[in-house]
C-alpha cells in the first residue's frame, strides 16, 4: 500500500512538453521518482487524460528521484506516467520537485483558465 499516489494518466494534448526537476537533499529516496508506463497488450485506453487503473499497465521505467535530476517527455497517446510512493516512517512526506509545461495555446484543450488575468 502506498501513502501517496497519482494513478496512470497522460497529459492533455495541449501540453507539448512536461518536465520535472527533482530537488531531494540526497539520494536516499531514489525510488520516489515518476513511473513511465504503457498499456498492457497494446490495449487502447479511452479517456486517456483520466486517471487509469494500475493493473491495466506495464511499467517501462521508474525515473530515480535524485538530486538535480531532470525528466522531460512529450505527452501523447502512449506516454502514461504515474507516481506511487511509500514514504519511510522517519522522513517528511514531501517530494521537492519543480514541474512545468510547454503548451500549445491553439489546442482545443488548452487550459486558458489557468493563465487568465483575473485583475
Amino acid at each position: 500500500m502506498s501513502n501517496y499516489e497519482v494513478t496512470p494518466h497522460t497529459d492533455v494534448k495541449s501540453k507539448l512538453v512536461t518536465y520535472l526537476f527533482y530537488l531531494p537533499k540526497d539520494d536516499s529516496l531514489r525510488e520516489m521518482g515518476t513511473i513511465m508506463l504503457i498499456p498492457k497488450n497494446g490495449k487502447i485506453q479511452h479517456d486517456r487524460t483520466q486517471h487509469q487503473r494500475w493493473e491495466d499497465f506495464d511499467i517501462v521505467k521508474q525515473v530515480e528521484y535524485l538530486p538535480n535530476s531532470f525528466l522531460a517527455f512529450t505527452p501523447n497517446d502512449n506516454s502514461y506516467h504515474a507516481v506511487k510512493i511509500n514514504f519511510p516512517e522517519n522522513v517528511k512526506k514531501e517530494r521537492d520537485t519543480i514541474r512545468g509545461f510547454v503548451f500549445d495555446m491553439s489546442a482545443d484543450d488548452y487550459p486558458a483558465y489557468l493563465f487568465e488575468n483575473k485583475n
